[in-house]
Parts: structure tokens; C-alpha cells; sequence
């Protein structure tokens, strides 16, 4: 074999264009404020679509339990009844895989779960010559060895014949796919697939062995097995969610969180096998490893070898076997390499010797010597080189098996579904696809994609870029922030690790590193800040950074450990005099700058008031700690709720999804239960529809009258008012008849829900949006007016040793709010102190003053007997109101609406 071309390192690549993400201002202060993290991080979660206190906290965490219901997947009921039937009656199951890692890894799951009940299951891997999906002969075949059942997994969802054939023999046929689907399903049994248009699961975005797991979860429910039995097949879902490059976010960060876990100590003997021979034995596995180490050696099955072995290691009950099978993927997978070598040189040379190829905005090659089972990779190194979509066709006689991959900005199943006349089938997703052709049709398939490309892509699109979460100064990026980033693993498709940029950088030192000098070692400085930074194939900068006097870098920061020793290291990834930047499409702000800047400036620097339920905010006024009494309420007839129509969309698996389909032309008013979820819940509709943003007007407390004027010129006879506030604000607002009302969160009293149910009027609608997750806040929350015996009694301790028995002694809230944060965890606001210390004068332990964040204390003898807290009027109010706001909650999430129309103030 020619040696191949390389990349010239003593010259530059083409100078790439920065997309950098704009911040937004607003969200990033709120979810830094809410969760206790850096304003870096917070806009890092603004970048991968998480714009809520709510979402940061599920992205955070990824809890299992987070995980959906299976049975709200269309067709699910189906599949479940007929997979049950077959299982009670000993009726044999053939499951159908994919010869790609997650068809492999979605086929061993399955035969895995189901032998676990019993089940007389076994499975068939078609061979890569065969091509993808499920074939006629194969149906006919399982119906001679006399199966009931065949269950596809990661393929089917075009199998239209193939369906009406497994009729025809009897065979009861359940799809399970994650593709895309075409026009028309397939006429199974049931076909299980998230990308269903008519499908609602909240989460659309799954591996084929994450749909797979989805049946799992349905059967072991459907035989109540706790919920643990299967999260053992976690390791085996993890393998296939990030071969097969699905975005990790929603259920498959949970899948891939939770999976890598289980990938280091998992007793699947396969898997132990493939770990050893790929060495990742003894360390914390990560998503790399997984798309690079162990998924490759699976791959190497379906693509130069039995895919079936694949599916077999991951069986393998014994350990000598297991190894065996190990050892000789290793060996296909060296194989795999030696071919995708030879034909990403076959492709080069094809290219240098027809440049003109190269004019096209999609590159479109054709050979008969090119292995089908690597073409897809190749396609893959082509892109990074030439960063244009990549179509390779494998020839065979008269036709050709393809493999596609593309670009930002052209979607590969909607360019191939142009084209869908001249392919025999197509599949696949945004960025990879497969499809066969005949290679009669082969140039008019170029031309014809190419002109759907012109249409879609600009040439800018096809200059390469480097997406740039944010550009900092490297003064923010201490060791703290850096380690904060890490809660954003496992990183992947569509969760990158963070790309970040800094401009104007002095650069102190720099030499060439490596065997091959073809690395860049630097140092830079900014003010007093000196980082070591190091570019891999970057070296070719140094003589630009020899005549710079300052540069711009995009750089994946990292902790370096040395010698014990920690420190931030820069992983460089571009360097430029002066980049080229781009807005990545996140606007900034949508409101007026006044509005923004009330909002900004409460945010900021009146927490309090936005943090807290509007609730609890006017039952303290009305206990004047804040302010003056509330008003009185007056009151409502008892058939208000005659003329109120209900709508009952309590525990929404996607409740933000639902709440943007309910807004319309018309007015609608949006209820929630606090001042940063007003501001919050505005910015994020108008992120996610900014054909909104002119309509939207949110007021929450603390900000100023002239406010409410300018939200009433929104509403218009053309377009409706999206007004997003507080129950206790809509008096300030003198609003009626909005028409319809949604409760986003559940109000605390019957006085909110009688406010909401007036701006609705007569004969409008109310929305209930929330589920029992708000009864854990509300509890969360309430606890802040109402602390335990326990954290009063640290307070006390702590005051006795502190101040003494005979002195008066200043000591800032800050420092009293210490022991109350420890022993009543984050959840404490400074009214919480305030309270706590009015219980402890009523109760003669002590007494104090307060102003300007100061308490003045002075402690009392200390009681002989254990008291009564009881006897505290402080102690009383809070705990009756903390007990009549948890009650209210849990009536209106829990209870039908004949219950919520019966309340007692009506």
C-alpha cells in the first residue's frame, strides 16, 4: 500500500470561522443563582438547550427515576400484549437486529430480558452483504423453523412488504426502530418508534437499544419486577447509544450516565473480555472509550467479519469463550483498519485525479473494490478532511450499497428522501445515512442532490468551523470552574465537552513538541494569569505566533496533574490573529432593555424577593417582617366555578412542550409561583419560539408600575397578550377576562386559585399543568418559613458559644445563617433567620436588634427544662402556614377536579 497523503505541517488549514453562542444574560444569572453554580456553567447548560431551573436540575442529576413511562410510547400496549402472549404460552420469539453496533447491542438486550422470564428466545443478524433491514427470505425462513414471534430491533420502520409477507405466514411481527419513518408504517402488530409523527413520547431521540430497553421496562413492569432488574442491561444500552452518535441529552444522558457506571464493574463476561483486549480494563471508562475502543471492535463484526459474534460475546456465559471471541474481534478490528486505510487512499487518489468532483457541494464516489463494511468511516475521515457531505457507494454488479455522511445545515434523510426515485431503499438520520442504488442512476443521484444542496447550503456553510461555547477572559477560569464543568459528562453528540474562546491572549513561550515536532506547547498570559496550553497537529502556528503580539484561542480547558501538583491546562483546538466570528443563533435578550434591566437588577441583587414562593413573601408582609399588611379578600360566590371550564393536564411527561402548544393567537395568561420563575419561564418561550417574543409580558414583585402599562399595549386585536406572573400580582396588574388561564405550578392557596379562576372571567378555561414533583418544591419551600426543632436548636448552640451569657455582641446575618444552612441544608432564606430569631425572643432566650444585615444580641439565662416551642407565637404562625400551603398543594395536584371546584372559600 502508497503511503497516504498527510497534512503538510509547516502550513496553516484554512482559517476556520468561530460560531460562538451569545449569551443570555438574564437565564445565565438565574440558573446561577438557583443552583449554586458558576455563570460560565450556567450558560454552558444555555448552549445545550437547557433553559430552566427544572431542566438544569434533571440534566444535572439524570436520575433513573427521570427515566419515562414506556407505555406513553405509541403502540407500546401492543407490543407488550403480544410479547406477553407469546411469553405464557412458550411460543418461540425470534428478535431481528442490525449488523451496527447498536443493532448488535439492541439484539443481545433483548434476548438477554427475555430469557431471563423464560422466554424461548433467539435471533438472527443479517450479514452486511445482505443489506440493512428485514428481508422476505428471512421471514420465510423464521416461519419454517417455526417462530410466532419476530421482534425487529434498530431496523423495520420501512419494512412495508416485508410486514404484509409475515401476515401472510403467520408470524406476528413487532417493530421496534428509532429511523425515520416514511410516509406510511408498516402494517405490524405493532410498530414501536419515538420518530412516529403521531407518537407523543416525550423524548424522541433514542438508540434502537434504547427503544429496546423501552420494551424491557414495559414487560418487567407488566410482570412487576422492581425496577432494578434491569438496570444491569444499563452496560450493554450504553454501548449502543454512543456508537450510534444519538444526541446525549434527556434519556439518553440517563442511559449512558448510568451505563458507564455500570460498564467499569459489569459481570457481563463479554464485555469483561472486551474490556481487557481493548484496554480499558482498569479505569474509569468514559464515552471516548466507548466510541473509540470498545465499539469499534464490535463494529469490526458487521463490517469485515460475522456480525453475529458480536451479539454472541455479549451472550457468552463462559469466560474461556468470551476471550476467544474477544481476541478475535480484536483481530477483525486491526483487519477493519488495514481496509478503511486502503480505501480512504483509493478515495484520495480518485479525488486528486478529478478534482472537479471536489466543485461539488456534495462529494459523490463509486467503486467496485471498496469494502461495504468500512465505507461508512471513510466517509467520516473524508468530511473532517474536506468538510462538504460525503456520499461512497460500494459496487456490486449493478448495484451499489452507500453510505452517507454531512455537515451542519443538510439533513441526509430529508436530501436522500429528495432523491428517493432514483434509490432502492434509504434510511437513517441528520448526519449518517445508508441506501442502495443502482449504479445506472449513480451520476444522476450526484446531480440531483447536489441541487437540493444549492438550495440548502451557503458557502460559508461549507467552511470549517469550531463551535465556541463562550468567549471569557482566562482570569474566570480557575480550577473550581473547570472541575464544575466536569457535571456536564458524559459528553457527546449534542453535549460536546465545552469549547471555549478568549481574544487578545499574549503568548510567552511556545515551542514544537512530539516525536514528529508536529505538536504546540504554549504559554500564554492575560494581566497577571499564565496557563500552559498544548495543540495537537497545531504546531504549524508557531511562526504566526512568532510575528503576533497577541492572538485568539479556542481551547477544551482541563485540570493537568503532575507530580501531585494541579493546575489548569488549556487544550488548544484553534488559533487565530483574528478569528472570524459568527452568532450561533442564540439571541441574546427579546425584551425592551428597561424590561431587561428591572429584571436583571432584581435578579441580582433582590434574590429574596424572586426566589421565594409570592406566597410565603405576603404572608410574612402580613406578619410585618417585609412590609404592610396584605389587603382583604373579598369574597365569591359559590357558582363562580359554573362558568369556568377545566382542563386537566396534571402530570405531563413534557410539560413544557404541552404548555408551547397551548399558546395560540389568542390571550393567555401563565401562572407560576415565584418572581425568577416569571422572568424564567418568558426568556425560555421566547428561546424556543421566537416568533413569540413580541407577545410575551411577564411581571413579577419588585418590578416598577410603569411596567404594567407597557405589557398592555402587547395585547392586540391581531395578536393575543402572553402575560407570564404570580398569583398575587394579577391585582397589581388589573387584568379580567384574559379568557384562558394556565396554572404552570400549583398554587399554594385557595385565595391564588380564586385570583386565577377571576382573570380567567366567565366562560373562560383554566389549565392544570403540574404534577406531584411540585408537591416535593412546595415542601422544599415552605420549609424555609417553618425550620425544624433540630436547626433552631443548632442556631441556639451555636448563638451561646458565640455571643455569651454577658455581653451584647454584633454578628452579621451571614455568619448566623451558617448553622441553619448546615443543619437545614441550602434550603434557608434570610427570613428563615429572621423568624428563628423572633422565636427565640418570644421564648426569653435572647434578645436583639436588627439593621443593615447586623444583629445586635444579647443571650438571656438559659432555661432550666426543655421549652415548649409551641408557646412561641412565631413558632405557631409559621407552622400552621407551612402546614395550610403543603395541604393546599397536595389537594389541587392530587385531587379530582370535583374536589379542586369544592374547595371551602367557594
Amino acid at each position: 500500500m502508497k503511503n497516504l497523503p498527510t497534512i503538510n505541517k509547516n502550513k496553516i488549514e484554512v482559517k476556520k470561522i468561530w460560531k460562538v453562542k451569545s449569551p443570555n444574560s438574564t437565564l445565565k444569572i438565574i440558573l446561577a443563582n438557583q443552583l449554586n453554580i458558576s455563570e460560565i456553567l450556567a450558560q454552558l447548560l444555555i448552549n445545550r438547550g437547557i433553559h430552566t431551573v427544572g431542566e438544569a436540575r434533571a440534566f444535572l442529576s439524570s436520575d433513573l427515576e427521570r427515566l419515562h413511562d414506556p407505555m406513553l410510547m405509541r403502540d407500546m400496549n401492543k407490543a407488550l400484549t403480544a410479547v406477553m402472549d407469546c411469553l405464557k404460552n412458550g411460543q418461540p420469539i425470534l428478535v431481528h437486529g442490525d449488523y451496527d453496533v447498536d443493532g448488535i447491542s439492541a439484539t443481545a438486550l433483548l434476548v438477554n430480558a427475555l430469557h431471563r422470564l423464560g422466554g424461548v428466545v433467539d435471533y438472527y443478524i443479517p450479514q452486511r452483504e445482505q443489506g440493512y433491514g428485514l428481508h422476505p427470505d428471512t421471514l420465510r425462513w423464521a416461519a419454517e423453523e417455526g417462530y410466532q414471534m419476530v421482534i425487529t430491533v434498530d431496523c423495520g420502520i420501512t419494512a412495508l412488504e416485508e410486514a404484509e409477507l409475515a401476515k401472510e405466514l403467520g408470524i406476528t411481527l413487532v417493530i421496534t426502530d428509532h429511523h425515520e419513518p416514511g410516509d406510511l408504517l408498516p402494517n405490524a402488530e405493532a410498530v414501536v418508534n419515538p420518530k412516529r409523527p403521531d407518537c407523543q413520547y416525550p423524548f424522541s431521540e433514542l438508540a434502537g437499544v434504547g427503544v429496546a430497553m423501552k420494551l424491557v421496562q414495559a414487560v418487567y413492569n407488566e410482570v412487576e419486577l422492581p425496577n432494578h432488574a434491569w438496570y444491569d442491561l444499563l452496560d450493554v444500552a450504553c454501548l449502543g447509544t454512543v456508537a450510534d452518535i444519538v444526541p446525549l441529552l434527556g434519556e439518553n444522558r440517563i442511559i449512558v450516565k448510568h451505563g458507564l457506571e455500570q460498564l467499569q464493574i459489569s459481570p457481563n463476561l463479554g464485555l469483561a473480555a472486551l474490556r481487557e483486549v481493548s484496554d480499558v480494563a482498569n479505569r474509569n471508562i468514559t464515552t471516548r472509550d466507548v466510541g473509540f475502543a470498545l465499539a469499534p471492535r464490535l463494529n469490526a463484526a458487521g463490517r469485515v467479519a460475522d456480525p453475529r459474534l458480536g451479539v454472541e460475546l455479549l451472550l457468552c456465559p463462559e469466560p474461556e469463550r468470551a476471550k476467544e471471541i474477544a481476541e478475535d474481534l480484536d483481530v477483525k478490528n486491526r483487519e477493519r483498519q488495514n481496509i478503511e486505510l486502503q480505501v480512504l487512499e483509493e478515495t484520495l487518489e480518485m479525488l486528486e485525479s478529478q478534482p472537479e468532483l471536489l466543485n461539488y457541494k456534495v462529494v459523490v464516489l463509486a467503486s467496485e473494490s471498496w469494502h461495504p463494511g468500512v465505507i461508512g468511516i471513510v466517509a467520516s475521515r473524508l468530511l473532517e478532511r474536506y468538510h462538504r457531505p460525503i456520499l461512497l457507494i460500494s459496487l456490486k454488479e449493478d448495484e451499489g450499497k452507500g453510505s452517507a455522511r454531512s455537515i451542519d445545515g443538510l439533513h441526509l434523510y430529508n436530501a436522500l428522501d429528495h432523491c428517493k426515485d432514483l434509490l432502492i431503499n434509504f434510511g437513517g438520520h441528520e448526519k449518517a445515512a445508508g441506501f442502495s442504488v443502482q449504479a445506472k442512476d449513480i451520476d444522476e443521484l450526484r446531480d440531483r442532490i447536489n441541487q437540493y444542496a444549492d438550495d440548502i447550503l451557503d458557502e460559508e456553510a461549507l467552511i470549517p468551523s469550531v463551535r465556541v461555547d463562550n468567549v471569557i477572559a482566562l482570569e474566570e477560569l480557575t480550577e473550581d470552574v473547570v472541575e464544575e464543568m466536569s457535571l456536564l459528562a458524559p459528553f457527546g453528540h449534542c453535549n460536546p465537552g465545552p469549547l471555549l474562546g478568549c481574544c487578545g491572549v499574549q503568548v510567552a513561550d511556545w515551542r514544537a513538541v512530539g516525536q514528529k515536532q508536529n505538536h504546540l506547547k504554549v504559554k500564554v498570559r492575560s494581566n497577571n494569569i499564565i496557563l500552559d496550553g498544548i495543540g495537537f497537529n497545531l504546531a504549524a502556528y508557531s511562526e504566526m505566533l512568532a510575528t503576533a503580539d497577541s492572538v485568539d484561542l479556542a481551547f477544551a480547558p482541563e485540570i493537568n496533574e503532575w507530580n501531585g501538583r494541579r493546575s489548569v491546562q488549556l487544550k488548544l483546538k484553534d488559533i487565530s490573529q483574528q478569528a472570524m466570528i459568527r452568532n450561533d443563533g442564540i439571541m441574546c435578550e427579546y425584551f425592551s432593555e428597561d424590561i431587561t434591566r428591572y429584571s436583571q437588577n432584581l435578579l441580582q441583587n433582590n434574590k429574596l424577593r424572586l426566589s421565594s414562593p409570592d406566597y410565603l413573601l405576603e404572608k410574612l408582609e402580613s406578619y410585618k417582617l417585609y412590609g404592610p399588611a396584605e389587603e382583604s379578600v373579598k369574597e365569591v360566590s359559590t357558582d363562580f366555578w359554573s362558568s369556568i371550564t377545566l382542563h386537566d393536564q396534571r402530570e405531563s411527561p413534557d410539560r413544557l412542550s404541552d404548555l408551547m402548544d397551548k399558546i395560540d393567537e389568542e390571550s393567555v395568561m401563565i401562572l407560576v409561583t415565584s418572581g425568577y420563575q416569571v422572568v424564567e419561564l418568558a426568556h425560555t418561550i421566547a428561546l424556543r419560539k421566537p416568533e413569540l417574543a413580541y407577545r410575551v409580558g411577564y411581571y413579577c414583585r419588585g418590578m416598577p408600575e410603569d411596567t404594567v402599562e407597557s405589557i398592555r399595549r402587547l395585547d392586540t386585536p391581531e395578536s393575543g397578550l402572553v402575560l407570564i406572573t404570580t398569583p398575587g400580582q394579577i391585582k397589581n396588574l388589573n387584568v379580567k377576562d384574559m379568557g384562558k388561564v394556565i396554572l404552570y405550578y400549583p398554587p399554594f392557596s385557595a385565595r391564588d386559585l380564586q385570583s386565577a379562576a377571576e382573570a380567567a372571567g366567565v366562560n373562560g378555561e383554566m389549565h392544570l399543568m403540574f404534577g406531584t414533583e411540585d408537591i416535593s418544591a412546595a415542601t422544599k419551600a415552605l420549609s424555609t418559613l417553618a425550620p425544624e426543632r433540630d436547626c433552631l436548636v443548632s442556631l441556639y448552640r451555636y448563638l451561646i458559644k458565640r455571643v455569651g451569657m454577658e455581653k451584647v455582641v454584633k454578628i452579621s446575618a451571614d455568619e448566623l445563617m451558617g448553622p441553619l444552612i448546615e443543619d437545614g441544608g441550602a434550603l434557608v432564606e434570610d427570613y428563615t433567620l429572621a423568624l428563628a430569631m423572633r422565636v427565640f425572643a418570644e421564648l426569653d432566650l435572647l434578645k436583639f436588634g436588627y439593621k443593615n444585615g447586623i444583629y445586635q444580641v444579647k443571650m438571656l439565662p438559659r432555661p432550666s427544662h426543655k421549652l415548649d416551642l409551641e408557646v412561641s407565637p412565631t413558632f405557631r404562625w409559621t407552622n400552621n402556614i407551612a402546614l395550610e400551603g403543603l395541604q393546599f398543594v397536595s389537594i389541587i395536584v392530587s385531587g379530582n377536579l370535583g374536589i379542586i371546584t369544592s374547595l371551602p372559600y367557594l
